[in-house]
């Protein structure tokens, strides 16, 4: 099994949720995993000095072990034969706050406030496979979607299994997600065991974080700017997940 998203949407929790209830093997999704000699001396290193050195560990792997946040945009659909591919999506705005909140692997000084963060250029590391392009929030956002989807069409092509998880089902229903995907898994468990701390800060109860998503709380820091956001996204991309402007 292999599982991409963006960086905050959901993919450590999805992860840990299939490994506690089936005997699935999921496929390397960090540096951690294909190489943690590697992966400590590089966090070790200075932002730049370190993201360098994450692209080496990741240079030549197989398309399956590739980076967890890596736009899909794959050649060959074939290499992921007999993989469950796993695909994590979040509705833009909320993403847009979390990345602020959390912006992991960012280069550069991060801007003060989310309105400047709009227009901040991020800059991509090469295993992210966007060619070391810089895009804004938003833009990055757009790109990993359109490969997913394309990539998905190459992999129903191919007659590969592959299905779309989004964030906030899995925040607020995660049986239900997990019985979703459950058939495609080696040995799932009859009796589900839930999740009920946060796969970011393991002290942080649960219900907590999905009072914030329920109650849509993100959308206060997001006054004031709710148009900007719609204009940067193609919402007609996301509309088969029901994701829908501000």
């Amino acid at each position: 099994m292999k599982i991409f998203g963006e960086r905050n949407v959901g993919t450590n929790a999805l992860a840990r949720l299939i490994e506690t209830n089936s005997h699935s093997r999921l496929l390397p999704s960090t540096e951690y995993d294909v190489d943690p000699d590697a992966s400590r001396h590089a966090w070790a290193r200075q932002p730049r000095e370190r993201e360098r050195l994450l692209d080496r560990i990741y240079a030549g792997v197989p398309d399956p072990s590739s980076w967890k946040h890596a736009a899909t945009n794959f050649a060959d659909a074939g290499a992921f034969e007999r993989t469950l591919v796993l695909f994590c999506i979040k509705h833009p705005a909320p993403w847009l706050t979390s990345l602020f909140r959390h912006p992991y692997h960012v280069l550069g000084e991060m801007p003060d406030n989310i309105t400047d963060f709009l227009g901040f250029a991020w800059e991509t590391p090469q295993r992210e496979r966007l060619g070391g392009a810089s895009f804004r929030p938003l833009e990055l956002y757009d790109a990993k979607i359109r490969s997913y989807l394309a990539f998905a069409e190459r992999l129903d092509a191919a007659g590969i299994a592959f299905s779309f998880v989004r964030s906030e089902d899995l925040l607020l229903d995660q049986k239900n997600v997990f019985h979703s995907i459950a058939p495609r898994l080696a040995d799932a468990r009859a009796r589900f065991h839930m999740r009920r701390r946060s796969s970011k800060n393991g002290w942080l109860p649960l219900f907590l974080v999905q009072r914030y998503y329920r109650q849509e709380r993100w959308r206060d820091a997001l006054r004031g700017v709710e148009d900007v956001v719609n204009r940067a996204v193609d919402w007609a991309a996301l509309e088969r997940f029901g994701y829908r402007p501000l």
